[in-house]
């Protein structure tokens, strides 16, 4: 609430229209909260239920997805009503015994049976309506690449495999899959250094870290 919240919704919606005026299939939200960590999500939901019900009349096949580093419930409140965004990142399927442990090979393969049991334990949210509602996600910009996570760091050996599994996971699990540029190439890149003689560019931070 308060002043300027009606000009921004209508900015939100007004550049989504624009972008799927020039082609573009999906939009995604960086931290779908739009406040500061903490604070609820309700806080962004009205937001995004004034750019849904536009996006129903002018962009009714465009994908909106967005990313916010929250549980299942939350996440799912942003997307599985039908009414905000089509789908959300998940988060919680990646981390803690998630998707990222199960392909490392440096874990001895991770577990299957934890990574079922996240994803069994996640998947009643997420598919709250019926209609699985997440964008699968393995890593943004603000991490290493999943090369270095579940590979050799700096060294070549072990990582494709690994990335292999990863893709093949996101290729067939119920959500829309979503591949970060260069991935598909086993591209390196690791936070907060440069490449290829890895030297720290100083730039460490909880959001915005760059990678060169």
């Amino acid at each position: 609430s308060g002043a300027g919240v009606a000009e921004s919704r209508q900015y939100f919606s007004d550049h989504a229209h624009f972008m799927y005026s020039i082609g573009v299939d999906f939009l995604r939200v960086d931290n779908a909260k739009f406040t500061a960590d903490g604070s609820p999500p309700e806080r962004g939901l009205p937001v995004y239920a004034y750019w849904g019900n536009k996006l129903k009349v002018y962009a009714p096949d465009l994908y909106s997805f967005g990313e916010a580093p929250a549980g299942p419930g939350d996440l799912s409140g942003y997307c599985s009503d039908g009414n905000r965004l089509s789908g959300m990142k998940d988060f919680p399927n990646v981390n803690g015994g998630g998707l990222r442990d199960w392909a490392n090979p440096n874990n001895g393969g991770g577990s299957g049976n934890s990574f079922k049991g996240v994803f069994e334990a996640n998947y009643t949210e997420y598919n709250r309506n019926g209609t699985p509602v997440m964008t699968n996600y393995y890593e943004n910009h603000d991490h290493d690449r999943a090369y270095h996570y579940i590979g050799d760091n700096m060294a070549w050996n072990g990582s494709v495999g690994a990335m292999q599994i990863i893709m093949l996971w996101s290729g067939c699990a119920p959500g829309v899959p979503e591949i970060f540029y260069g991935d598909e190439l086993v591209m390196m890149g690791k936070r907060g250094q440069t490449y290829p003689d890895w030297q720290a560019t100083g730039e460490l931070s909880t959001f915005g870290t760059t990678r060169r």
